[in-house]
């Protein structure tokens, strides 16, 4: 089989941009046998509770092996171009890549604000600081209303001790356990699949990556069961405007570290936006709203504005 695939790879085609085309479909065809096939194995032998969290860990590493698989045992070449060490990611690095998402809540917040409570615009929700009901279970007080966002500094004691307490247990399981599954994801998608379409340019390779991350994702949460129209679009909206400030942040660091624990730490912390914002749109309703869109366009309008030579010298950076 093995050799099969081989003589399959050598008789590759490339297009304009010398970009292997035959390669990046072997990985996304083993991506998907992988990842699908265990998630349904997991579900037909074993147990419920531990078939959904064992499918999940599968399809999460599947990116990975994939990637593993077409480069080591049907290429034969070295995976050391696709940034899975940590031989140049230093501790600065470390700790960009968990604060990082911090910004990217207060932006979600500024968006919802300037779009939902000044401009009225649908879609991005507007900021109360009572907007969650066990805000109002906590401090033990009947429904308090809608508070502008000015009144969310005037939340009290126990509110922040508890926000506080979330926000160190996100960064300690994003820069940890959290990699137990971000890893395999960017092994494939910010290693293998970032270094195969570097030479599309900043814009066109994190499009292809952002899009391919999208439906991979859309595919989990359909086998979940969880898929309906509009997480469809915030599920490929969410992933393919965050593909660029993670493409920046794997080449910057030269580790797929970063973006794994970035995205770590990104998830969970995204369950604090929905503290504050009140809407009944789906598409403000969710961790992956399009206030939180907004504000990740944000932050790579301000790396491009800042790095300018990142964008021009997108094609030779490497790991």
């Amino acid at each position: 089989m093995t050799n099969l695939l081989r003589s399959f790879a050598y008789h590759q085609t490339k297009t304009t941009a010398d970009m292997d085309i035959r390669k990046i479909g072997l990985f996304l065809t083993l991506a998907l046998l992988i990842g699908a096939g265990g998630f349904g194995l997991s579900r037909w032998l074993l147990a419920d509770d531990l078939s959904g969290i064992v499918g999940v860990l599968v399809y999460l590493w599947s990116p990975f092996l994939a990637a593993w698989i077409v480069q080591s045992l049907i290429y034969r070449e070295s995976t050391a171009r696709y940034g899975w060490t940590r031989k140049h990611f230093s501790f600065s690095w470390i700790g960009l890549s968990a604060l990082a998402p911090f910004l990217i809540v207060g932006l979600t917040l500024g968006v919802s604000f300037c779009m939902g409570n000044l401009l009225h615009v649908p879609g991005f929700g507007e900021v109360y600081s009572t907007s969650l009901p066990a805000i109002q279970k906590v401090i033990h007080h009947p429904v308090l209303g809608k508070y502008p966002l000015w009144e969310v500094f005037n939340l009290p004691n126990e509110i922040w001790v508890l926000l506080g307490i979330f926000a160190v247990a996100v960064l300690v399981w994003g820069m940890t356990l959290g990699l137990l599954t971000s890893l395999g994801v960017e092994g494939g998608f910010r290693g293998f699949l970032l270094r195969e379409t570097q030479s599309l340019g900043f814009l066109g390779s994190n499009t292809v990556i952002g899009l391919l991350w999208g439906g991979w994702m859309a595919l989990l949460m359909w086998m979940q069961g969880e898929l309906t129209y509009w997480t469809l679009l915030t599920t490929f909206g969410f992933y393919l405007s965050i593909s660029f400030p993670m493409a920046w942040l794997a080449f910057k660091a030269r580790s797929v570290h970063a973006p794994a624990t970035f995205i770590a730490v990104l998830e969970p912390l995204l369950l604090i936006p929905s503290l504050f914002i009140w809407s009944d749109h789906p598409l403000a309703s969710t961790q992956h709203s399009l206030a939180v869109m907004w504000g990740v366009m944000l932050i790579t309008g301000l790396i491009l504005k800042m790095d300018p030579d990142f964008d021009r010298k997108y094609q030779s950076w490497v790991f």
